[in-house]
């Protein structure tokens, strides 16, 4: 016989709480089977507190070879320095030894862009901004964008990560318009 830890029977569900008896046997069912699953686990976290030597051999050649300073890409989000313009961030970035930068398109542009947000810059604005991260030796890889709650409103969010170069965009749209933006890109890419 399997002993259900307490726990599991805090929920004291009984068949007339649950509906039918099939459904209160599919929940008793349930809980013998994380039960036993929580058993096992333990019985592995318990016994195997070494890895095998191959392991060890292989992981510690790996762990040897990798370089952080070469091989990682260590940046920042200019949210960091949101309470500043654009270029007095490119600043911070730059006093900090940091090489790789992921903009935002609502931090504000700078003065000699009329502190616009970066969303609402022309081509020519967003060069300007190429242009001052270009002289400050940094990398600009990903974009965080934004839109509204129109399809027009992201996919012009997009159109501003393609005119930065970047090889990724970081972005949280609303669910609900996941299917008819992923459409929409992807008609935009093919023209």
């Amino acid at each position: 016989m399997l002993i259900i830890p307490e726990f599991f029977n805090e929920m004291n569900i009984m068949p007339n709480k649950c509906g039918t008896s099939k459904q209160f046997k599919s929940i008793q069912k349930m809980k013998r089977t994380i039960a036993l699953l929580t058993g096992i686990l333990l019985f592995f976290v318990t016994s195997n507190n070494s890895q095998p030597s191959y392991v060890n051999s292989i992981g510690s050649a790996v762990i040897a070879s990798i370089d952080p300073s070469k091989d990682w890409k260590f940046g920042v989000a200019l949210w960091t320095f949101h309470t500043v313009n654009f270029p007095e961030s490119l600043d911070k970035v730059d006093s900090a030894g940091l090489k790789y930068i992921e903009p935002n398109t609502f931090h504000k542009a700078g003065p000699e862009l009329k502190d616009s947000l970066i969303s609402q810059l022309s081509a020519a604005g967003i060069e300007k901004l190429k242009s001052l991260i270009e002289k400050k030796g940094l990398k600009c890889e990903s974009i965080y964008i934004v839109g509204d709650s129109t399809i027009q409103s992201w996919i012009k969010q997009f159109e501003i990560a393609k005119e930065f170069g970047v090889k990724y965009v970081t972005t949280e749209p609303p669910l609900n318009m996941w299917n008819t933006l992923i459409v929409s890109l992807v008609c935009m890419e093919s023209k």
